[in-house]
């Protein structure tokens, strides 16, 4: 079990989250990125804007030994944000700007904020709880249980990049064939 806690194992979810986040914003050319989707919601850089200030930091200031499973919460994280069939509601505190926002600028944020946890992962106690605020709903996380929260945020808003960039194409390919039907 200790192995499940080693920082190499949290270091490379952590890369691979944020690759795969990455790699699904690039997808979008310039117009796009700032496109809402016809169904509404969030345009894609407004997402990445959402992600870049929810991984700002953990609430890591204070911190104490764990006196419980240091992944007690981990289900709990996992059920909420790998729901994709539940709308969450963003906290202010990290609700995405209007924009117009650059895929180079978001994409260059996102790797610096990848660069600060991967710091934070290599000096820090990954088993310490964290005490400067606890997470919504559930209690104070330990340094894992936060590192795990943002895997699987990325993993839920990679996921809404892809339904957003889906449902952009589907709307380019619909203009582009009713132009291709009408007598010009």
């Amino acid at each position: 079990m200790e192995n499940q806690f080693n920082k190499q194992n949290v270091l490379s979810g952590l890369e691979e989250k944020f690759g795969h986040f990455i790699h699904a914003l690039s997808l979008f050319d310039a117009k796009q990125l700032n496109q809402q989707p016809a169904y509404g919601g969030w345009t894609a850089g407004q997402v990445a804007d959402h992600m870049i200030k929810a991984t700002a930091g953990l609430p890591d200031g204070h911190t104490k030994d764990a006196e419980r499973a240091i992944d007690r919460f981990v289900p709990d994280l996992k059920a909420i944000f790998l729901d994709f069939d539940t709308q969450l509601q963003s906290p202010d505190f990290i609700y995405p700007g209007n924009g117009p926002f650059t895929k180079e600028a978001l994409i260059d944020q996102l790797e610096k904020q990848e660069s600060m946890l991967m710091e934070n992962v290599q000096t820090n106690n990954v088993k310490a709880v964290c005490i400067d605020a606890p997470f919504p709903t559930l209690d104070f996380l330990t340094r894992y249980e936060w590192f795990m929260f943002i895997q699987f945020h990325l993993a839920r808003h990679e996921h809404q990049l892809k339904k957003i960039h889906a449902a952009l194409l589907r709307t380019s390919d619909t203009k582009l064939s009713t132009s291709d039907t009408n007598p010009v």
